[in-house]
């Protein structure tokens, strides 16, 4: 009875053809799993359906710099996801989704505990993730569930605090510039822990793939599935000289393609179609991982969500190129969001605003375990009760149905209609000036205090030094 509850409440959020007042209690996943036990004995006897039975594991996978715009999509005539486009058929998928930020440490953060970055305390990469900061992980484990990570950006280090609640935490990271192979070995991985796995313990798998983030550096034969030539971008932008990683106005130093024997490669549309590309070879990696647990049984009572940490700057998106960490415009925040699972309702595209930070509460309703503290975010099977908020060091968005509104110290705010202006070129503050009120004060008004301020990590040795050094965090 509580479940088929559940699921008309699904519907009506999906919907949005009425608000939930109320909703029912959930139980303790031990209790929740000897109910569906005893419909299932009910069944039996009576012949009544007893409906797909709850979820008990977890899987998180997120994948670094990768835009809302490239997953779902073709880019030079060409598909970028064609194996997550099968498995969108059957999954939930959040159109207009935001990261709390726009940098790698902030982003998972909003994921792993459902806040924002100035009440987590994690709102630069150079910050930690501290213990008293509940995450899904602490949370599951505390609940006797099997955690473990598997993690390709140092930047997520376990001693950062990312490592917090999971039993295992596996770094994969390089140190040089070839990745080639990169995202098929942590699904290889990912398959290996899976096997050896206490059986009688559900589980909770983080996967974080790094290939999307630059340098680009497909393998050849997904690099030939795109014609650079088919790309709109500028065949000749500026290169940024040494110590330069901002893609200000050009190809920041380390993203530069460099050929033996010739200059850095300038032409954007080769940086757009190695991106696409990478797109393309995590899509299989992470395709193979979702067909190869369906084939052994292990996604029939698993949730599945897929997203990423935050955007990137392509072709010069707001003077930008091939970069990220600036400013909290959509190239920067908007990422894919998918949910999979047996009780969350038929597939469907969602266009609702929705963010990173809805995913941990999400999950832990799913599962029936309350969350240790407030949450910012927000079941996503429900109507969400108030706007979708982002935050970098220096910048706050506000976003409500089509609009954006963008607030920075000293500066007036900026509101943008994302519907007829995605790009967000025209500000329409001054004229809408009711609706920048009404959207700050909606804002505050579900704002809570931080649970931690922010504290700096320890320093880097120089083995994580040079991995960074390879990404671009560091020149």
């Amino acid at each position: 009875m509580r479940q088929s509850l559940r699921l008309a409440g699904v519907q009506t959020g999906l919907r949005g053809e009425r608000e939930i007042q109320s909703r029912p209690r959930r139980r303790a996943p031990r209790i929740a799993l000897l109910g569906v036990w005893l419909c299932c004995v009910l069944s039996a006897v009576a012949g009544c359906d007893a409906g797909p039975a709850p979820p008990r594991n977890v899987l998180l996978v997120s994948v670094d710099t990768w835009r809302g715009d490239h997953l779902l999509k073709n880019r030079g005539g060409t598909a970028l996801t064609p194996r997550l486009a099968a498995f969108a058929k059957r999954s939930l998928v959040f159109s207009a989704a935001s990261s709390a930020g726009n940098a790698t440490s902030p982003g998972m953060a909003g994921v792993l505990t459902g806040l924002l970055p100035r009440r987590s305390g994690v709102v630069r990469n150079v910050h930690r993730l501290q213990a008293e900061v509940p995450t899904l992980a602490s949370t599951l484990r505390a609940e006797g569930f099997a955690t473990a990570a598997l993690v390709a950006n140092p930047i997520l280090a376990a001693e950062h605090g990312f490592g917090e609640g999971f039993e295992r935490y596996e770094m994969l990271s390089r140190t040089r510039r070839q990745q080639a192979g990169y995202a098929d070995e942590l699904t290889r991985r990912a398959l290996a822990w899976l096997d050896g796995r206490p059986a009688d313990r559900p589980f909770l798998l983080w996967l974080h793939y790094m290939d999307p983030h630059g340098p680009y550096e497909p393998p050849a034969d997904y690099r030939a599935l795109f014609d650079a030539e088919q790309f709109a971008a500028p065949d000749a932008v500026p290169l940024l000289p040494k110590g330069d990683q901002s893609g200000r106005d050009g190809v920041p130093r380390y993203q530069q393609v460099r050929y033996a024997g010739l200059p850095p490669a300038r032409d954007a549309r080769e940086y757009e179609a190695r991106y696409a590309a990478e797109v393309r070879f995590v899509d299989d990696a992470i395709g193979e991982l979702l067909a190869t647990m369906e084939a052994r049984g292990w996604l029939e009572d698993t949730i599945v969500v897929l997203t990423s940490d935050h955007g990137e700057a392509l072709a010069g998106d707001h003077g930008y190129w091939f970069s990220h960490g600036h400013g909290l415009t959509e190239d920067q925040v908007h990422v894919p969001l998918l949910l999979h699972c047996a009780t969350c309702g038929p597939a469907a595209t969602v266009d609702r605003p929705v963010s990173t930070i809805d995913v941990a509460p999400t999950v832990l309703a799913l599962l029936g375990v309350p969350p240790r503290d407030a949450l910012d975010g927000h079941d996503l099977l429900l109507p969400r009760p108030a706007p979708v908020v982002s935050q970098a060091p220096d910048a706050t968005t506000i976003r409500d149905g089509r609009w954006k509104l963008t607030l920075r110290p000293g500066r007036p705010p900026a509101l943008f209609d994302l519907t007829d202006d995605p790009r967000e070129a025209r500000d329409l503050a001054e004229e809408q000036a009711a609706r920048v009120r009404d959207l700050q004060s909606r804002s505050k008004s579900a704002a809570r205090p931080p649970l931690v301020q922010p504290k700096a990590r320890d320093s880097l040795g120089p083995d994580e030094l040079e991995a960074l050094r390879v990404l671009g965090y560091v020149e």
